[in-house]
């Protein structure tokens, strides 16, 4: 489901309610989830922006209530990169949504890409998986090894496992 934001080139829209900020909605109706990816990028690469996924609640089941979305699990990251560092994170991210293994919603612990080298450190604040709580840092170095950028990042499930 994370392909199918920034990384995965979904149709990318303005922002109607936060002004300056860039939106990705992804439907997925077999499941009943909604992934909606935000973000904003300022001067000198700066960007700021969150992942939050929905599960649908549907209100009775005569269909007249309609849809009611609930957040079930969250992810938010800032930080800057240099733009020639952008296709690396990118890049990074996609093997890492398209492996189905998690890691903290960022890219896996290393990648190399035309020698640029990006590192993701994550710790997980739960007992139960990497999923429930977590946070970490990534970030990218060019081929001199210079550092071309970060992001922290933190995120969690939004409700207790024992309840759902």
């Amino acid at each position: 489901m994370l392909n199918s934001g920034w990384v995965g080139g979904g149709k990318i829209a303005e922002s109607t309610k936060r002004e300056g900020y860039k939106i990705v909605r992804f439907l997925d109706e077999e499941e009943g989830l909604l992934l909606i990816d935000t973000w904003c990028s300022g001067g000198g690469g700066h960007s700021s922006g969150s992942t939050t996924i929905y599960m649908d609640r549907q209100e009775g089941h005569d269909g007249r209530h309609g849809r009611v979305w609930v957040p079930v699990w969250t992810m938010s990251y800032m930080g800057r990169y240099d733009d020639e560092a952008i296709p690396t994170v990118k890049n990074a991210l996609r093997v890492a949504y398209q492996s189905n293994h998690f890691f903290g919603g960022r890219g896996p612990v290393t990648f190399n890409q035309d020698g640029w080298h990006y590192r993701n450190s994550i710790a997980s604040h739960s007992t139960d998986d990497m999923f429930t709580f977590f946070e970490g840092q990534e970030d990218v170095a060019d081929r001199n090894e210079t550092l071309r950028g970060f992001h922290s990042f933190t995120g969690m499930l939004l409700f207790d496992r024992n309840d759902a």
